[in-house]
């Protein structure tokens, strides 16, 4: 299941490049985003009447969606500021 998931040919590439820690263009997580929140919201509305599953529910597309906003490639760093950065190279000079 998972070698045709990740050959799949309409969204094996974007589960590769979840997989391998790749940046997700913003495009990608803006529709991945919608339809998680368009699915979510027609379960809610039309496939339970229990507001605890409904609140769970609500609960997963929050989560799922904080982590796709805030994703950064692996191996991503924020880059030192430059007197930081001038003061690390001297440092290492000595």
């Amino acid at each position: 299941m998972q070698d045709w998931m990740l050959s799949n040919r309409l969204f094996g590439r974007y589960l590769r490049n979840y997989v391998e820690g790749n940046e997700i263009p913003t495009r990608v997580k803006a529709g991945t985003v919608t339809l998680l929140w368009a699915v979510i919201a027609l379960s809610a509305v039309f496939m339970t009447t229990n507001t605890v599953i409904r609140i769970i529910l609500i609960v997963i597309a929050v989560g799922v969606t904080t982590h796709l906003l805030t994703m950064r490639p692996r191996g991503h760093t924020s880059p030192l500021p430059r007197q930081a950065s001038g003061q690390l190279e001297s440092q290492l000079q000595t």
